[in-house]
């Protein structure tokens, strides 16, 4: 740097662009660019090169595209027989009794599940207290389950305490369900 002056302002040119023509002929750079233009061109010189209307034949023939007359009968008479076998198949079997679908669903073993009514709005209110904590990348923390769970619990869901006062898990099963809604509401669209 000189005196007086600070750094330069600006995005910083490569030097290779500001080359002579002497240094150019010298310049790996330049050299590779000159290749790979002059074996474009060879490519180019080798495809094939049509006239405006071959182009016009060629899309006309591409959009309407016509099977030949022997492909297209056989097509026909195939749909016509199996139309008949659906018809027969039809006419054959006898109508089947409707049968019952069971009204209830039997109880599922195990522990029943937790019903959070209030968990959009307690998800809602931890989107806006931690606005990170709705990024897929983000940990879900101790601090973001008991939030949630006492919004919850504010809002009238009859659950318990998820930690103590010494963060010492209370109630695993919450926990894990807390932790499960949560992953899964970062992971959903907004």
């Amino acid at each position: 740097m000189s005196q007086g002056k600070g750094p330069p302002h600006g995005p910083q040119l490569p030097r290779w662009l500001f080359l002579s023509p002497e240094e150019r002929e010298t310049s790996p750079i330049w050299r590779a660019l000159r290749d790979m233009d002059e074996s474009r061109a060879a490519i180019q010189k080798h495809l094939p090169q049509y006239t405006p209307e071959q182009l016009e034949r060629l899309r006309a023939l591409l959009t309407q595209p016509k099977l030949p007359a022997d492909v297209a009968e056989s097509a026909r008479r195939f749909r016509e027989w199996w139309q008949d076998q659906e018809q027969a198949l039809a006419a054959t079997q006898v109508p089947a009794q409707p049968v019952e679908q069971p009204t209830e669903q039997p109880p599922r073993p195990g522990r029943p599940r937790t019903e959070l009514h209030h968990l959009g709005t307690a998800l809602d209110s931890l989107g806006k207290r931690w606005p990170k904590a709705r990024s897929p990348r983000s940990q879900i923390t101790k601090r973001h389950i008991k939030f949630v769970a006492d919004v919850c619990r504010r809002s009238g869901d009859k659950i318990g305490r998820v930690y103590d006062d010494d963060w010492k898990v209370l109630d695993q099963a919450l926990e894990q369900t807390i932790r499960r809604r949560i992953k899964n509401w970062k992971t959903s669209p907004t």
